[in-house]
């Protein structure tokens, strides 16, 4: 059975990589999170959601991700 993966050479120290594979996230200023404070306390204190669900609701419902 062969592999369908590609072989891969080697880096050179000190060669950067080819792709940068870091992901970026946009961090929000104070004001930002003060912005938000009353729906975060609204959906994770008195809803009772969970802290994924809370951010997933944040991203999808404000397009505020939270960190």
């Amino acid at each position: 059975m062969s592999s369908l993966l590609p072989v891969l050479a080697p880096r050179l120290p000190g060669c950067p990589p080819a792709v940068d594979d870091r992901t970026y996230t946009k961090e929000h200023t104070e004001e930002e999170w003060e912005s938000m404070r009353n729906v975060i306390r609204k959906l994770y204190i008195q809803e009772n959601r969970k802290l994924n669900e809370t951010m997933a609701i944040l991203q999808a419902r404000y397009g505020f991700a939270a960190t």
